[in-house]
């Protein structure tokens, strides 16, 4: 139930954002940086505090990365996925 509720929430806030951006562009409206920096910072605290909160990467890859390094030992036949 919460999910379907969390999904309806985010198409609400689309169409909210998507009819105001349509009237922004239609009839600009000048933009007050100092509110738009305080607004970004508190998404900002908002993120990190969930990243906290969540504790960072969140899956194991079985301990081998995606890449940039170079294996010179025989890689394993086990595939990777993330669950």
């Amino acid at each position: 139930m919460g999910a379907i509720l969390g999904v309806i929430t985010i198409w609400i806030m689309t169409i909210v954002l998507v009819i105001e951006a349509i009237k922004r562009v239609e009839d600009p409206e000048p933009i007050d940086g100092t509110l738009m920096i305080i607004i970004a910072c508190i998404g900002l605290l908002a993120n990190l505090l969930m990243l906290k909160i969540m504790g960072g990467h969140g899956h194991s890859h079985g301990g081998h990365s995606h890449g940039g390094e170079l294996h010179l030992e025989k890689e394993s036949d086990e595939s990777h996925a993330h669950s």
